[in-house]
């Protein structure tokens, strides 16, 4: 799957992290322009939409090259979305081997049905997606209703979108079959990259409140995540949280500015 995703359970820590850092010195979120004349529901989500656009571009210094138009899903046209999909990438016999390869490290027991958990885990965590193939991008929820949620995982995405217009998402060795840890290394520069800029972005336009209704958006909602061996949790997790730290060191989070992540 060549896809850059947002996790739902990314919610969660970056309300933790936001919150204990927050009070003194964050500044009063710049709202949205009002327009002068009522608009329709589709108009009022093209401006927020735009706004987002134009705060991710400031966070992150980068411009967008050409227009990118999101799709919004239910939760049920997501689900089938994501099945469909990974039937199509993920082999029998390729899911087989990886199985085989856990066992045999005591990683996974070996009645795990990893086909099965690998898809609910999926369908349960995925919210967004960017695919550096065909440019598509994936948001989970109501164009006409944009919320604290789907703003967040548009500006992830969206930041995707400008790494890939800007430096090439495919020019990284993102889904090497012969070193996944080459492979792992360079989601972990994406993901990262995206990572820092939606906790800038939520640190600098949220309210205090809408961060924790992002926190309270994963209760109960991560039931496959919880349940799933370390090895699988860790794996999912990796690229976000190590990658997140590695750009860190480069640009302090927690202000505004020009985000120049490590490797870019």
């Amino acid at each position: 799957m060549k896809k850059s995703i947002t996790l739902l359970t990314l919610f969660l820590t970056m309300a933790l992290v936001i919150s204990a850092i927050c009070c003194g010195d964050r500044e009063v979120p710049t709202p949205i322009p009002t327009p002068t004349a009522t608009p329709t529901p589709s108009q009022s989500a093209e401006l927020i939409l735009h706004e987002i656009e134009a705060r991710v571009s400031e966070i992150r210094g980068l411009s967008q090259k050409t227009e990118i138009e999101p799709e919004f899903l239910t939760k049920q046209e997501l689900k089938a979305y994501l099945e469909k999909d990974f039937t199509e990438n993920n082999p029998a016999e390729e899911l087989r081997t990886e199985k085989a390869e856990l066992v045999m490290l005591d990683l996974l027991p070996p009645d795990y049905d990893l086909p099965t958990h690998l898809l609910e885990l999926s369908q349960e965590q995925v919210i967004g997606f960017y695919d550096d193939e065909t440019n598509e991008m994936v948001v989970l929820g109501d164009l006409n209703q944009i919320g604290p949620a789907e703003g967040v995982t548009f500006a992830h995405e969206y930041d995707h979108a400008l790494e890939d217009q800007n430096f090439n998402l495919q020019s990284l060795p993102l889904h090497s079959k012969d070193n996944s840890d080459l492979a792992m290394a360079a989601l972990s520069v994406a993901e990262g990259d995206a990572t820092l800029v939606m906790n800038i972005y939520a640190h600098q336009y949220l309210s205090l409140t809408e961060i924790e209704e992002l926190a309270q958006s994963t209760e109960g909602n991560n039931t496959a995540f919880d349940a799933a061996p370390p090895v699988i949790r860790e794996t999912l997790l990796f690229p976000y949280y190590p990658g997140n730290r590695i750009h860190d060191e480069h640009f302090h989070p927690w202000r505004m500015g020009s985000c120049q992540p490590a490797i870019y």
